[in-house]
């Protein structure tokens, strides 16, 4: 869903007539709702209401999961044999009604044995609470885990938590 919100993100942010530095998208994946939405008001100074702006910011991100939401090339067949062999657990740091619209929509309870929102963990990424909690849920220690991510926080949030990183 990354490609996804960077569209929505795009959209909100010019609504303010804000460009996004190159640089800074990358603090911007992997992290919580809460902290997209503090960040973005903090560093761009944007002034608008806080709930106004969470909510025109849901609004994108759901228009833009109304479109397609796409697997990445190969996951499907990677899943597959994957899945065969292991427990299999899927981490978010999207928050809970983002997570379960895409479950019905996509039907990701299909690929994954257990599915959890950092929302519902003590701390969200880059914390690794919510890479421990899915262990502890599923009874596999760390040394034995393998996850594979694909953003900054989540992957210091995955190397936090002890596990072997890809």
């Amino acid at each position: 869903t990354e490609p996804l919100y960077t569209l929505a993100e795009i959209k909100l942010f010019s609504e303010y007539n804000i460009e996004i530095p190159k640089g800074d998208w990358p603090l911007f994946r992997g992290c919580s709702e809460e902290t997209f939405f503090d960040l973005s008001i903090a560093r761009y100074g944007i002034t608008e209401n806080r709930e106004v702006f969470i909510q025109k910011g849901r609004q994108y991100v759901m228009d833009e999961f109304q479109k397609n939401i796409p697997f990445v090339p190969g996951f499907k067949p990677l899943i597959k044999r994957v899945s065969k062999k292991y427990i299999t657990g899927l981490v978010t740091a999207s928050p809970l009604h983002s997570l379960n619209w895409i479950r019905d929509k996509i039907g990701l309870d299909n690929y994954f044995n257990h599915i959890i929102s950092g929302e519902e963990t003590y701390k969200n990424k880059p914390h690794p609470h919510p890479y421990l909690e899915m262990m502890d849920r599923i009874d596999v220690n760390p040394k034995n885990t393998v996850i594979i991510e694909d953003s900054i926080l989540g992957i210091r949030s995955a190397l936090a938590s002890g596990a072997h990183v890809i």
